[in-house]
């Protein structure tokens, strides 16, 4: 199966909310569009919460990736390759849709084949990607 990994974003609704409607950014739901067009399963990588499917109910929290130390980034990462490993069979394909914070220490922890999809794009250009498809 092709699993698709995106990053939380900064902008949510209040209160608790399946994790696909909790995040409310054009760049979030452009992508989870994108996601659920081209991949199998879809997944959330959560600075609060770690890998969070699409569907599971989570509240809402002010936690990024990108405003933390770079040991906090290893430690957040560690944990959620440790679900991704517990909860993905390890033959699927994990497409990363995440800024650089969210993916480039998990890859050293997984042995799952990965593609990082947009990699290296602003978000003014991954919104440009998204839009053209």
């Amino acid at each position: 199966m092709k699993i698709a990994l995106i990053s939380c974003v900064s902008m949510k609704r209040e209160g608790k909310h399946f994790a696909k409607d909790l995040y409310v950014s054009p760049l979030f739901k452009k992508s989870y569009f994108y996601a659920k067009k081209h991949f199998d399963k879809i997944y959330i990588l959560s600075a609060k919460y770690g890998l969070v499917s699409d569907t599971q109910e989570i509240e809402s929290y002010d936690m990024t990736l990108n405003k933390m130390g770079k040991y906090e980034i290893q430690r957040w990462s560690a944990l959620t390759a440790k679900q991704i490993n517990e909860t993905l069979d390890e033959k699927d394909e994990l497409i990363f849709m995440a800024g650089k914070n969210y993916y480039k220490y998990i890859v050293k922890y997984i042995s799952h084949k990965y593609t990082i999809l947009m990699e290296n794009l602003s978000i003014g250009r991954r919104l440009q990607f998204l839009n053209n498809d």
